[in-house]
């Protein structure tokens, strides 16, 4: 997807309801894109762009797939000095 900011949305809002996109990955860097060119690309998408989707993905249903963390009682814990000694 190509464009100004603008058509940007506009083409991310229809592909997304046409698909019923529950969530957006975006790859604002490609191949050898200088590193201010992708910075460019991520501040435009992040103050031009996602403000105008906001609204698809809001919180209407329980994301399944989002990361959650892990409860407290699951989690390893580490064992003291084990890293000093390797």
């Amino acid at each position: 997807v190509i464009g100004s900011p603008d058509e940007v949305a506009e083409q991310l809002r229809a592909s997304s309801k046409e698909l019923n996109v529950g969530n957006l990955m975006v790859l604002l860097h490609f191949g050898n894109m200088k590193r201010d060119l992708a910075m460019y690309n991520t501040e435009m998408f992040a103050t031009k762009v996602a403000p105008q989707l906001k609204d698809l993905f809001e919180d209407k249903w329980e994301n399944r797939w989002f990361p959650k963390p892990m409860a407290e009682a699951q989690r390893a814990t580490p064992r003291a000095g084990r890293m000093a000694a390797e």
